[in-house]
């Protein structure tokens, strides 16, 4: 459905956190036993990416496969709001900023979250900057 709504996202199986280990104790990285216990739990979860109009959407869709929801990351310094309606609109699906409130696709201020967050994201960016004139 994601595919034939966002045409050009690319999925992929995100291998688990065993088959991560593997790979760094191959190239010698030291990792702490919290560490080591964390990823041992981690199951080989489907991921995909949906990139358009200076925004990327993220898709974590989890490690079973009946998809029951999705996390989503958005990224970037476009508009989400039209990708997100014609993902989210056809089937009634919700969209809930981190805070869990849900956003009206529909409504005239549907991006008011995003536009607080990438101010929000780009003040901090421009502090650091400042802080760390070589940036």
């Amino acid at each position: 459905m994601i595919e034939e709504r966002l045409p050009g996202t690319r999925f992929w199986r995100n291998p688990s956190g065993a088959a991560k280990l593997a790979v760094m104790e191959k190239r010698g990285v030291a990792i702490p036993p919290e560490l080591r216990q964390t990823f041992c739990n981690l199951p080989a979860d489907e991921r995909g990416r949906y990139d358009s109009g200076g925004i990327s959407l993220e898709f974590f869709l989890g490690a079973d496969p009946t998809v029951k929801s999705i996390t989503t990351d958005v990224r970037g310094g476009g508009d989400p709001i039209p990708t997100l309606r014609r993902l989210c609109e056809p089937d009634g699906w919700q969209v809930r900023e981190l805070s869990g409130a849900a956003v009206d696709l529909r409504a005239d201020d549907a991006g008011a979250g995003w536009i607080r967050f990438t101010r929000y994201r780009d003040k901090g960016v421009e502090e650091i900057k400042e802080r760390h004139t070589d940036l």
